[in-house]
């Protein structure tokens, strides 16, 4: 006698789809992040006004965790990520690193 067990679907996340969107700054009422203030745009080699830094990320919700079985699940060991903001096609995760 011959099983056949039935194929599971295979999911994956996708890393290309991660976005440094935001830096939080105290001393900064703009913000790209919805309905949040004080995380104004990332750029590279930026002037960081806080320690530790508090990076946001902008993930696609179709490859985040919370929203998609399979998608991605952020990880830290110095301090818990948390989705700060939420849209109809984002999520914003904020990483706090020394």
């Amino acid at each position: 006698m011959t099983t056949q067990e039935t194929p599971e679907p295979f999911r994956c996340s996708s890393f290309d789809m991660i976005t440094i969107w935001a830096v939080r700054d105290p001393q900064s009422s703009a913000s790209v992040v919805p309905r949040v203030s004080g995380y104004p745009a990332y750029s590279a080699g930026m002037t960081v006004n806080e320690n530790p830094i508090h990076l946001v990320y902008r993930v696609p919700k179709s490859n985040y965790r919370s929203y998609a079985e399979g998608g991605l699940l952020f990880y830290n060991l110095y301090s818990s990520p948390t989705e700060i903001a939420t849209d109809s096609t984002y999520t914003y995760v904020e990483m706090i690193l020394p």
